[in-house]
């Protein structure tokens, strides 16, 4: 009787030995696993362009006509000022800013064609849509996106009458034709970003579904 207590005995610490085993082995490799993630986590996000201010202009402008011009542009512009963050909203204020900027000389232009006019009108609606977006999630805001593409329209539609109005004109306007069509391409970049919006907010945030697929991407590519 005794041994068999004994045997028991052995047989029920066994049984808790391996019990705490499989405990412990269970929690390593889901800490293991956990960690793995996270780290893989932490690398694909860090190619993601809100962690790279160049590849996240680069990837604004990547929706517009001229993608190599808007980058240039913008880029130019955000190294001479400083930003804690780069996301679409800033990025599109920036685009704003270089419209703004190429236009600002075409106002001191001697005018024909009620040209003038439209060009002081242009420059209001961009100030306004800049004050409106500056600083804020302008991408984000539907009402604020609606307000901002009709002054943008408005602003292109004042700048291809004033181009209209060149075509008649002597030659030596034709360099100022070319101005104003380079300002209207700017105007344009700053609209195209805008109506591309989700398409940007989808690689600037990509949802989990999207990062496992990437994670799954690169150890293939590890593998081979």
């Amino acid at each position: 009787q005794v041994n068999l207590l004994e045997d028991q005995s052995g047989r029920k610490k066994r049984k808790i030995s391996f019990i705490i085993f499989l405990t412990i082995l269970f929690t390593i490799i889901i800490s293991t696993i956990i960690f793995g993630f996270g780290v893989l986590k932490r690398h694909t996000e860090s190619q993601y362009p809100s962690s790279n201010s160049v590849r996240a202009i680069q990837v604004v402008c990547s929706v517009t006509r001229n993608p190599r011009l808007c980058t240039t542009s913008i880029s130019a512009l955000y190294n001479r000022r400083r930003f804690s963050k780069t996301d679409p909203s800033m990025i599109f204020t920036l685009s704003l800013h270089v419209a703004i900027n190429e236009l600002k000389p075409l106002i001191s232009l001697p005018k024909s064609n009620n040209c003038g006019k439209l060009l002081d009108d242009s420059l209001s609606q961009l100030n306004g849509s800049l004050i409106s977006s500056d600083g804020k999630k302008s991408m984000d805001d539907e009402t604020m996106i609606r307000d901002l593409t009709a002054s943008i329209k408005g602003g292109i539609s004042n700048i291809d009458k004033c181009l209209k109005g060149l075509e008649s004109m002597k030659s030596e306007w034709r360099i100022a034709r070319v101005k104003f069509y380079m300002v209207k391409v700017y105007m344009g970049n700053s609209l195209q970003i805008l109506q591309n919006r989700n398409a940007i907010n989808e690689m600037f945030y990509p949802d989990v579904q999207t990062i496992f697929a990437s994670l799954m991407l690169n150890r293939e590519l590890y593998l081979l």
